[in-house]
């Protein structure tokens, strides 16, 4: 996957003294994401719509053995993550979502890349920075020669909704309110589908 740097474009000059940035994370960067989301966890009012990061997930993301992760970073230090990995088998996804909920084939499980995870530092917030990291991605996963983006979110959690929808995915399922496991479901193509008619036009992230 290529290189990426990228200067984020957020949020009002008087709110931001300096731009955050946004690069490909790493193996050393594990620390300051597991710092990030437990933050992000114990929030009162965003804590319910995030969970711990499975450890499986956040080394393959950040190795780039099966995924990629993009985080910006206000200097040194990192206020915001995306993690999207590259699921080879159905055990590999969610285990409270069977892969067909996403209205696609079993046998097209490894052309997806599931968007697994996003968190903006609380002071942060209400600048579009999780909207900029989620198209960002969906750039980044347009190189990994696979089909499909997937990802859910708690059908109550209206901020993940609208970037979602901003970034190109639509809604597959929801399902009830009252299960525990709550989520709506969403998929976008990250090429043409070949067979359809459709002209898609893909959001570009701009790079300043």
């Amino acid at each position: 996957m290529q290189e990426l740097q990228t200067s984020l474009q957020i949020g009002p000059p008087r709110f931001a003294p300096r731009t955050p940035t946004l690069r490909r994370l790493a193996p050393p960067h594990r620390d300051d994401v597991l710092a990030l989301n437990a933050v992000i966890v114990a929030d009162p009012v965003f804590g319910r719509f995030n969970h711990p990061i499975h450890p499986m997930i956040l080394h393959d993301c950040l190795s780039g053995e099966r995924g990629f992760a993009l985080g910006a970073f206000q200097g040194d230090r990192l206020v915001g993550y995306r993690l999207c990995y590259l699921p080879d088998s159905p055990e590999d996804l969610d285990d409270n979502v069977a892969y067909r909920e996403w209205s696609l084939p079993l046998e097209a499980v490894k052309e997806a890349v599931r968007f697994a995870g996003v968190a903006v530092s609380p002071e942060h917030r209400r600048r579009g920075l999780a909207g900029a990291m989620t198209r960002a991605a969906v750039e980044t996963a347009t190189g990994v020669r696979r089909r499909w983006a997937i990802t859910s979110c708690h059908p109550d959690n209206h901020v993940s909704e609208t970037n979602l929808r901003r970034a190109g995915f639509v809604v597959v399922r929801t399902t009830a309110r009252t299960d525990p496991q709550a989520r709506q479901l969403w998929r976008r193509p990250l090429a043409p589908d070949p067979q359809s008619t459709t002209n898609t036009t893909f959001p570009k992230f701009s790079r300043s």
